[in-house]
């Protein structure tokens, strides 16, 4: 025998709705009558605000892969100001060697345009490790 949502007593349908995991479950019940709604407005809320902060968070973790994919191929001079590239070039095969000065932001864009421009192999590897992430 099932008991409708509204029959139950307040706590119960609280619980129901802390029980509940789902947006896509708690959005429709929620659609389903305004009184469901109000039940399960504040579940669906906190349930949205999760997604929300995991997607958030997924993004900052490939951010940070990027960034460590990327200085991988550099070495720090001067506590993070500069970096020596530490790519091996066609020709000799030896490290490059060049140093480059990072802006302040924090911003890669220097270092990944050194790697496009000067070592298309390492770049092109790079770009398919980051692409799988």
């Amino acid at each position: 025998m099932a008991l409708p949502l509204l029959t139950l007593p307040a706590e119960l349908q609280a619980l129901f709705a802390q029980l509940l995991v789902d947006a896509t479950t708690a959005g429709r019940l929620a659609q389903a009558s305004r009184a469901c709604q109000r039940v399960l407005l504040q579940r669906l809320v906190q349930l949205r605000e999760e997604r929300r902060l995991a997607a958030q968070a997924q993004m900052a973790a490939m951010r940070q892969q990027k960034r460590a994919a990327v200085l991988e191929c550099f070495e720090a001079i001067d506590g993070g100001a500069f970096y020596r590239c530490k790519a091996h070039t066609v020709a000799f095969g030896t490290p490059c060697g060049k140093q480059l000065r990072a802006p302040r932001s924090g911003s890669l864009s220097v270092l990944m345009q050194h790697l496009q421009h000067y070592h298309a192999a390492e770049y092109g590897a790079l770009m398919l490790t980051l692409e799988q992430m």
